[in-house]
């Protein structure tokens, strides 16, 4: 192991692990195993690099060479890798049977070591629905007498969360809203100051600094996957184009601004808008911000409780102008979809 994979030492009242007990992968795969049968499946395969951490606890940077789960409803977990992930996996202590091919492209079909470990598993297997057709016709391949039906099973299961998984979040919730207010600092200390007001790429760089040293600082075994912390900034005119990149526009008096930001705690993610705008400051007077951003609930990750479905826990929308509000007529249903849970 590297020292960064190593446990960190104890803090004063304990660092905060960002890798689940696995204990709860067990949890996690019975209840997948409890839902083939309802769906007429003999097993599920699953190259979703978020499923993948799901089910078994191993976190990748997916590429050309295959990453795969194959749960069966007999109750086996097996892992496909390539070699060169092999030891990665076992660091990561990876809640499955883990199989390697040599290399791809290569000799063989790399689906072909999962098939042998499979032990001629023939019948409907279900499969996620962001397989590719070049992956597919290579599991097609390997698993001649397979009948691959794309399915979002495992999206589903990941609806009702354990508790374990909740702390996840609640922790990802709290580094959010201590960006958002890093945001917001940033802005207020410049109008302050009498200087240049930062870009939206200065905000965003600014945000995500916070979120990710918070993590290094504060937590053990830190989970290193494509998003850790930041989020999307806009201002002035780019405010009408939410969801857009931030760009080098610098923020001027009387501009809106919005930050969309989120953390990842263990791929468990939280996610919070803080609209909000400013004018020139008086002269006497001490810059300030509208109060949009302090009517964020203090304790956002109190609404998720575990083994909840979240179509009976509607989440509270947030108004574009007047911050955090319940919004009575809002769908019930997640409002994002987890990236693990």
């Amino acid at each position: 192991m590297t020292a960064e994979t190593l446990p960190a030492p104890t803090a004063v009242g304990g660092a905060f692990s960002q890798r689940l007990p696995s204990g709860v992968y067990d949890r996690i795969q019975e209840r997948i195993v409890a839902r083939l049968e309802s769906e007429g499946l003999q097993a599920i395969l699953t190259d979703d690099p978020e499923d993948v951490s799901y089910l078994t606890g191993f976190f990748h940077h997916p590429g050309e060479r295959p990453v795969a789960v194959l749960q069966t409803g007999a109750g086996s977990t097996v892992l496909l890798l390539p070699e060169l992930e092999r030891q990665h996996a076992e660091e990561q202590g990876a809640r499955a049977e883990i199989v390697a091919f040599a290399e791809y492209p290569g000799i063989e079909n790399p689906c072909a070591p999962l098939a042998r470990a499979a032990g001629g598993l023939r019948g409907r297997v279900g499969v996620t629905t962001l397989v590719t057709q070049h992956r597919l016709a290579m599991l097609q391949s390997a698993f001649p007498d397979v009948e691959w039906v794309p399915t979002e099973l495992v999206t589903r299961a990941r609806y009702v969360k354990f508790p374990e998984e909740i702390a996840q979040h609640r922790e990802a919730a709290r580094i959010t809203d201590i960006m958002l207010r890093s945001g917001v600092d940033l802005i207020t200390e410049a109008i302050a100051a009498g200087g240049a007001l930062p870009s939206e790429a200065d905000l965003a760089g600014h945000v995500g600094r916070v979120g990710v040293g918070l993590m290094y600082g504060e937590h053990s075994d830190v989970v290193v996957i494509s998003f850790l912390a930041g989020g999307l900034v806009y201002a002035g005119a780019n405010s009408a184009i939410p969801h857009g990149l931030p760009s080098g526009y610098r923020l001027r008096d009387g501009d809106t601004f919005m930050l969309s930001l989120g953390a990842a705690v263990g791929a468990a993610s939280s996610r919070a808008s803080a609209p909000s705008c400013w004018a020139s400051p008086p002269p006497t007077s001490a810059a300030t911000t509208t109060p949009s951003v302090s009517r964020r609930p203090r304790e956002p990750g109190d609404r998720a409780r575990g083994g909840v479905p979240g179509e009976q826990r509607p989440l509270p929308r947030r108004h574009p102008r007047r911050g955090a509000r319940p919004v009575p007529e809002a769908p019930a249903g997640p409002r994002h979809r987890p990236r693990h849970a």
